[in-house]
């Protein structure tokens, strides 16, 4: 307040936060709220009575981050008496946000309940008859065989990607390879593996490809474009027997 009995106020407000100017005369105690707020909207050239004026500051509190309020003739008082050593006092923050009326309130809540009612009778027209069911399709999980099992070693693993198939393969039941071959069934050597499956080549007439062939994996898949024709066999754990693990 100066010697006049004035009081100066700044104040921002919008998306610029442009900075005004209030002169108000009159002492502290005698500014109230709403001639706070009648000013402000003068000073704006607003309509008070449509729009809402949310006023608040930053109070001169060590280490405050908190804005302050204000909302009565009290919460004035003691913003204008709060000023530092040089006399200054903080820029008043005003906010504003239109006031829907009574009518207008009404009028959108009655607009809801229209709009929830046709919702509701919506829903009500489709009958249970309509209702398509659509059943929840489980993929079935194939396991394909661990070549971790007796007698495979890490270095085999690696170098066979073809093994892990996507998909079970597709048996086809017109076509016999006349192998008569079954998994874990277990053979001597992996000659006579060999000598079967030989047997079946010449007696079906298809070709087969040796994809592995080591002291304790053989592999075997066949040459022709499309053919699923596969087999494997590893040595067992602590034996001299190889078995069939993929066929």
């Amino acid at each position: 307040m100066d010697s006049n009995g004035s009081v100066v106020i700044h104040f921002e407000h919008g998306v610029d936060r442009h900075i005004s100017t209030l002169v108000m005369k009159g002492r502290y105690e005698e500014i109230t709220y709403s001639h706070l707020v009648d000013r402000i909207g003068k000073k704006l050239k607003i309509d008070v009575d449509a729009t809402k004026l949310q006023l608040s500051y930053f109070p001169l509190v060590l280490n405050n981050k908190n804005s302050c309020y204000i909302l009565d003739d009290e919460d004035v008082l003691g913003y204008l008496m709060m000023v530092d050593k040089k006399n200054r006092r903080c820029v008043l923050h005003v906010e504003l946000a239109k006031i829907v009326s009574e009518n207008q309130s009404n009028e959108m809540f009655s607009m809801n309940e229209e709009n929830l009612s046709d919702a509701r009778a919506n829903d009500g027209i489709v009958e249970v008859g309509e209702l398509e069911i659509v059943p929840h399709i489980q993929e079935d999980e194939f396991e394909h065989e661990k070549i971790s099992e007796e007698g495979d070693e890490m270095d085999d693993r690696e170098e066979l990607p073809a093994v892990t198939a996507v998909e079970p393969p597709v048996v086809n039941s017109e076509w016999d390879d006349g192998i008569d071959i079954s998994l874990h069934q277990e053979f001597a050597t992996r000659e006579e593996v060999r000598d079967l499956v030989d047997k079946g080549v010449h007696s079906n007439c298809f070709e087969v490809d040796i994809q592995k062939s080591n002291p304790r994996v053989y592999i075997l898949k066949c040459r022709g474009a499309g053919c699923i024709w596969y087999l494997r066999a590893a040595k067992l754990k602590n034996s001299d027997f190889f078995s069939i693990r993929m066929y």
